[in-house]
């Protein structure tokens, strides 16, 4: 049987991880209330929300006062 003494740091690469095998588990640890977001190099990075909105670590987002006008969303 092979295990994990048989494999070299960066023997395994994506194509040899199953999809399914990708769990929050294996992530990197996330800023509390970041997202992450594909960087200019098309590479992930947790970020936090700015502008007019703030976002909770429970996933609400709450939209800053006057934030909002009537022609911005079409009435």
């Amino acid at each position: 049987a092979i295990d994990s003494e048989h494999y070299t740091d960066l023997s395994i690469d994506t194509a040899h991880i199953a999809n399914a095998n990708v769990t929050l588990a294996k992530i990197e640890d996330v800023t509390d209330g970041r997202i992450i977001v594909g960087n200019g190099a098309n590479r992930p990075t947790a970020v936090a929300v700015s502008g007019d909105v703030t976002l909770a670590n429970t996933g609400a987002v709450t939209i800053a006062s006057n934030a909002v006008e009537i022609g911005m969303i079409g009435c």
